[in-house]
């Protein structure tokens, strides 16, 4: 049997790059669970904002928000950090390769 190797060339991909491709995807995922959670907790929030106040849940309420901060901008990060390594490979890493 004969392999195709231009094929194989094409499908070719580094580890740097698929590394870069599984955060670009966690963070996508992260993004969305930090904000599907705190709209949720806008949501509840608005809804009886006044009573939870009243019983002292408001730093739970506080702490629930910054941990969806939290998400969010770890979800961002590694997005950014993926974009960095998924890229293609310029002359200059070629060269060193």
């Amino acid at each position: 049997m004969r392999c195709n190797y231009k094929l194989a060339g094409v499908l070719k991909m580094n580890v740097k790059q698929i590394i870069g491709i599984v955060l670009i995807v966690l963070g996508v995922i992260s993004v969305l669970i930090g904000g599907v959670n705190l709209n949720d907790i806008l949501e509840t929030e608005k809804a009886m904002g006044d009573f939870l106040t009243a019983f002292g849940a408001g730093s739970e309420i506080t702490d629930a928000k910054n941990e969806c901060y939290i998400y969010i901008a770890a979800g961002v990060a590694m997005i950014f950090s993926g974009a960095f390594m998924a890229r293609k490979n310029t002359a200059t890493e070629l060269a060193e390769a």
